[in-house]
């Protein structure tokens, strides 16, 4: 399609801003080759849970933090088109399960809320935001534990994310997260994810 290489610019300028339309919708969401886009691969999502002072039950919430820096990536050729969203895929990987005291069961559910953040190191006022939540499913093989396949945290930025990561310098990426549960038998556990690829995708293209 030899349209998708003139961008909505000149469509517009010869009176077919419904073409222009048309034509970006036609175009497939485009994933980034680099699977380590915000350079956070092998972080660790660690966060311990409280032993409990009663009998009561309770639930059990800890927080926590994960940043890194990465320099600018080159701008992929969007053919003069923006995408409206830009989904940032945190894959995780592997899960631990540790603590003197934790008595975890053989398998339970786990709510994370996320909000990330990427701004250019040297101007943390421009900033692009996006928040997530999610729930991960873990259980015990043997004497170890694991995810549920395809576990991630998934965030959905805007378009000037694209802009942050391919101009201006090196950028800061940042993640704070809340881990929960309902299940009380996690009361004096430490849980540590491990972050895999991240999984970019700009969509929604106009």
């Amino acid at each position: 399609m030899k349209m998708l290489k003139v961008g909505c610019a000149l469509l517009v300028g010869v009176g077919l801003l419904s073409a222009c339309g048309l034509v970006a919708k036609a175009i497939p969401p485009i994933e980034l080759a680099n699977k380590n886009a915000l350079n956070l691969k092998d972080e660790k999502i660690a966060v311990e849970f409280a032993a409990l002072p009663t009998l009561a039950k309770q639930d059990v919430n800890s927080s926590g933090q994960i940043t890194a820096t990465f320099g600018d990536a080159e701008k992929p050729d969007t053919k003069g088109f923006t995408p409206g969203a830009i989904d940032a895929a945190l894959k995780l990987v592997a899960v631990d399960v540790s603590g003197l005291t934790c008595n975890a069961p053989a398998a339970f559910d786990l709510k994370i809320e996320a909000t990330g953040k990427v701004f250019e190191t040297g101007n943390p006022n421009i900033v692009a935001d996006a928040s997530a939540s999610t729930t991960v499913n873990i259980t015990k093989t043997g004497e170890a534990y694991t995810l549920k396949s395809g576990s991630e945290i998934k965030m959905v930025f805007g378009s000037n994310l694209l802009n942050i990561v391919t101009s201006g310098g090196n950028n800061t990426a940042q993640v704070n997260y809340t881990v929960s549960s309902t299940n009380d038998q996690l009361a004096g556990c430490r849980i540590e994810f491990t972050v895999g690829d991240q999984i970019v995708v700009l969509r929604d293209w106009h």
